[in-house]
């Protein structure tokens, strides 16, 4: 794996479940700009939280980018707090080029961090560790430099 990009659902309709219509478009911009920017290779795969407001928002990106698309449950809502399962279910994806993991709020923000201190073996920077992801927000980690990239709010 080359790139993983991890991505918060687009704005949801109300009380939840399903995104609204700036939702779905911040999630088509965000792939266009992933591709734009070379944050994404030729091989990928996009990976969601079983959340129908993240694999709305996964399959819209998917689309976009032309790959496939898959829900796991290590990537659900209450995986907030178990990184070494979320890893798992990242590294079980590590044949494709590029990863793009699409989930909630608190597994956007905290496991970035993680993987880049476990797995990387790199350095955790501050903002890294005090990342907020609005809705449509992403960071893409390019994992040969142990670099990211902040995308963060689009306005539409």
């Amino acid at each position: 794996m080359r790139h993983l990009v991890v991505v918060r659902h687009g704005e949801i309709v109300g009380g939840g479940g399903w995104l609204s219509e700036k939702g779905r478009r911040q999630m088509e911009i965000l792939a266009f700009c992933l591709q734009a920017n070379d944050h994404v290779g030729i091989d990928r795969l996009v990976l969601t939280s079983p959340s129908a407001e993240a694999r709305e928002g996964g399959g819209i990106m998917a689309r976009e980018l032309k790959c496939r698309a898959e829900s796991s449950v290590k990537l659900g809502p209450d995986s907030a707090e178990d990184h070494y399962g979320v890893l798992e279910a990242v590294l079980t994806h590590d044949e494709v080029n590029s990863l793009i993991v699409v989930a909630h709020r608190e597994l956007t923000e905290r496991f970035p961090a993680f993987f880049v201190a476990t797995y990387l073996n790199a350095p955790v920077l501050v903002a890294l560790q005090r990342l907020e992801m609005e809705e449509g927000d992403a960071l893409a980690i390019d994992i040969e430099t142990a670099t990211y990239t902040h995308l963060h709010r689009f306005v539409l």
